[in-house]
């Protein structure tokens, strides 16, 4: 029997410059990198509640965050909207996107910012708005996680439109024996503790499922 618990991998901006400063300045997880940021200015990307949740989390480090979102509102929670509008250390950037990292060889040191948002109303994010620079040391990407079923591309069990696998309450998939927990299982809400509850139940499911098999086949008496 196996526990997949293999998480997701980060979706890219895919603009100039996000490879080249990775691990100087362009960072995918808050908690990883959070502290390397101790009083500086860095920008988050994103409108859902990863972004949202981790803008908050970095105020404890970065002296002023930025959350850039390509709309005019963001998808997250609204709990967690409150929070981030409270927060006096945020400042949010609506209706743009970031359109390239630049810096030079010590790291991070200026986004290039573009707006999406047309006189009338609607939004091109296709790349025709006014565009200014934003100064900023860090910038933290959370616009999305793509889970990594595809460890399992053969016999691929059930999964929903985005790739997640589909467990039941046992977190077991449709292939027998396989178990699904934390990000590449389909679920509402993606998160550590969520992650964490999956993980325990699939652990106990495992284990009575074992103890079952054992009690149906048992092993020969030593002669």
């Amino acid at each position: 029997m196996i526990i997949l618990a293999a998480g997701g991998t980060a979706i890219k901006l895919d603009v100039p410059g996000e490879l080249e400063y990775a691990g100087r300045g362009v960072s995918y997880c808050a908690v990883c990198d959070g502290a390397f940021f101790e009083g500086e200015t860095i920008a988050v990307v994103g409108g859902g509640d990863a972004a949202a949740e981790e803008a908050d989390f970095l105020t404890r480090y970065a002296e002023k965050v930025y959350l850039i979102h390509r709309r005019g509102a963001l998808r997250s929670q609204k709990i967690i909207q409150e929070r981030v509008f409270r927060n006096p250390k945020i400042e949010m950037v609506w209706d743009t996107i970031v359109r390239e990292a630049r810096g030079d060889e010590r790291g991070l040191k200026t986004l290039v910012l573009q707006s999406t948002r047309k006189a009338d109303g609607t939004y091109d994010f296709g790349g025709t708005g006014p565009v200014r620079e934003l100064p900023a040391t860090g910038l933290f990407v959370f616009i999305g996680f793509e889970p990594n079923t595809h460890l399992l591309a053969d016999d691929h069990a059930k999964h929903d439109v985005a790739g997640h696998f589909i467990t039941d309450d046992r977190m077991e998939t449709s292939l027998p024996g396989l178990y699904a927990v934390g990000d590449v299982r389909s679920q509402l809400v993606r998160q550590i503790t969520t992650a964490v509850g999956d993980a325990t139940t699939a652990a106990i499911a495992v284990e009575k499922a074992i103890t079952e098999l054992k009690e149906q086949h048992p092993e020969p008496a030593a002669t």
